[in-house]
């Protein structure tokens, strides 16, 4: 049989392509700039660029600004920081952030929705890659697998296995995952992503604020040119990245680890950005803890308990002498614990049982017993 001849009867075998098929995903390929970039330049660059097409504050201008420019050396640290773009309402500039980082990442795919199988396949089959996933207040909060995932390519081991059917055999196999995500959702974004995220808040923009659109004039081009520029440093630079850069204090372990990247790219560029990134991720983060009452109310409750013992300068008490102090701070977790209503001896055993600070039995001075708290259950709470 004549090769054509094949070929012909191959062809008309094949199934016609439909519409309902999709199409094949392709990522763009950013020719490096010309000539050797500045990194403190780039940085002011890219941060004043997101400034000029969204509203957000100077401090997420710049963390944005870093977060982009690790897209492209993201290969040489052990952590992704996801980027979690979040607003209270519709029309906050979320989406409008994502198609800036879609033209200012390394090798961007953007998705309004996806599965599971779609991340770590996707990452597997394109890496590098840099998934930019919007929307996802409609399909992430109850997606498991999804969020189980997601938070598996946060580390530079991060792999999936899945059982896959080769030759007619069975066998597992190993799909990567780790890849830079960013994700904009309304209102929040499950927990355990945004433990590994870097919190990013959009607000509606105000009447005297004004933002300059994408289409207009030029707009996309100055984008361009500014991915090619980071092709540049990024190939000029990854060698010389320092992969443990001095972590602000202020940060906690995991925080810490979430900002080692943009750290290290912040250090090596110079200039004023060693200070701006630390103190924009220190405030990040701050405002994040200051609002989510949720993941801090045991820390809180430990803190007033500890007040209470100082102030009677005691070793034991009665929870329902604990309980009723705390009712009387105005403003703190105690006093609202249930429904508004201030907490009782019950609720309080099972809000300090996680911190392993458990009731005992008491005695009182008129000889009585009762369930209360000794002072050295705390300690070592106290202390972590």
């Amino acid at each position: 049989m004549r090769v054509t001849t094949l070929d012909r009867e191959v062809e008309a075998l094949r199934p016609a392509e439909e519409a309902s098929t999709g199409r094949s995903v392709s990522l763009p390929e950013v020719e490096p700039w010309p000539r050797p970039v500045s990194g403190d330049e780039l940085l002011n660059d890219l941060a004043a660029v997101i400034r000029r097409h969204v509203v957000v504050a100077a401090a997420a201008a710049d963390v944005v600004a870093a977060w982009a420019l690790h897209t492209w050396v993201f290969e040489r640290f052990a952590h992704r920081p996801r980027l979690a773009v979040t607003s209270p309402l519709k029309r906050c500039g979320k989406s409008t952030l994502l198609e800036l980082l879609r033209l200012l990442c390394r090798r961007p795919l953007k998705a309004d929705s996806i599965s599971a199988s779609g991340v770590f396949r996707t990452v597997e089959a394109l890496s590098p890659v840099t998934l930019l996933i919007d929307e996802a207040d409609t399909f992430l909060k109850d997606n498991e697998e999804l969020r189980g995932v997601l938070n598996s390519g946060f580390e530079r081991s991060g792999e999936v296995i899945r059982v896959v059917e080769i030759r007619d055999e069975h066998r597992p196999v190993k799909f990567r995952t780790f890849a830079p995500v960013a994700i904009a959702a309304i209102k929040a974004i499950p927990g355990t992503i945004e433990d590994r995220s870097i919190p990013i808040s959009m607000q509606l923009r105000g009447a005297n604020e004004h933002v300059e659109k994408l289409r207009a004039p030029g707009a996309r081009e100055r984008l361009a040119e500014l991915a090619s520029k980071a092709a540049r440093w990024a190939a000029d630079r990854t060698a010389y990245l320092n992969e443990d850069p001095p972590v602000p204090d202020a940060l906690g372990d995991r925080e810490g680890d979430v900002s080692v990247c943009l750290l290290a790219i912040a250090d090596d560029a110079g200039g004023a950005w060693p200070e701006r990134v630390r103190g924009g991720l220190i405030t990040l983060f701050g405002r994040r803890a200051a609002e989510d009452r949720g993941i801090d109310i045991g820390a809180l409750l430990l803190a007033d308990i500890k007040v209470i013992f100082a102030e009677l300068s005691a070793t034991r008490r009665p929870s329902s002498e604990i309980v009723d102090r705390l009712g009387k701070m105005e403003h703190r977790p105690g006093s609202e614990w249930n429904a508004g209503r201030p907490m009782s001896a019950p609720r309080l055993a099972r809000a300090l049982a996680p911190f392993g600070v458990r009731p005992g039995t008491i005695r009182t001075g008129a000889g009585a017993n009762q369930r209360g708290h000794y002072r050295e259950a705390f300690e070592e709470a106290w202390e972590r």
